[in-house]
């Protein structure tokens, strides 16, 4: 036998033993499902969010959108910049140039859900409560 289809061999069976392990102790789709504890419509509800966090919510008043996952809004009486946690849309470039293709979409989409929305609460995010943009 040559030293390249023992090679071959090894490489083979360590890949047919790790799909084999996977699959003896993956998780199946509908143990990944029951893991996130998402709803319906494929979200995680605020009281996830407050337990994970250790943070409680706190109510928001929405003023503006300026792009698809920064808002503007009254916390307590004082405006200030909200960044949306895990969204992520494509920019708007004030000041930089054209917008990214569906930028304007993103925004238009949040504006829509949040000046539709009978109540808006937020929670913080472990870590600071601001990034480098102050948002």
């Amino acid at each position: 036998m040559k030293m390249q289809d023992i090679k071959t061999l090894i490489t083979s069976g360590t890949i047919i033993l790790a799909v084999a392990l996977y699959m003896i102790f993956g998780r199946s789709p509908a143990q990944e499902k029951d893991a996130t504890s998402t709803n319906q419509n494929g979200t995680i509800s605020i009281e996830q969010v407050e337990q994970k966090t250790g943070n409680k919510r706190f109510d928001v008043d929405y003023i503006k959108a300026y792009d698809g996952d920064t808002i503007q809004a009254t916390i307590n009486g004082k405006k200030q910049k909200i960044r949306l946690l895990m969204v992520d849309t494509p920019e708007m470039n004030y000041n930089k140039g054209e917008a990214q293709p569906y930028a304007e979409e993103a925004k238009d989409y949040t504006i829509k859900l949040l000046e539709h929305a009978k109540k808006v609460e937020a929670v913080y995010d472990v870590g600071p409560e601001t990034d480098n943009y102050d948002r």
